[in-house]
């Protein structure tokens, strides 16, 4: 017969089994969790400012060219 699991959640970085309504396991996976979203944070707003600028340059091309 199959042993019935207590009701669980799973942290949000390693997956381990914690209490239902928690998301870390412990501070180290909750701060490797801000790590990541401030990487990524910080990826898109370089990503932005790149395509911002691509396009400021290409308006400025065709004002002063056209």
């Amino acid at each position: 017969m199959a042993e019935v699991l207590p009701l669980h959640d799973h942290c949000a970085v390693c997956d381990d089994p914690i209490e239902v309504g928690e998301r870390f396991c412990s501070d180290k996976c909750r701060l490797e969790h801000e790590k990541e979203l401030r990487k990524e944070r910080n990826k898109n707003t370089l990503f932005m400012v790149v395509v911002l600028g691509l396009f400021a340059a290409i308006a400025a091309g065709y004002y002063f060219l056209g």
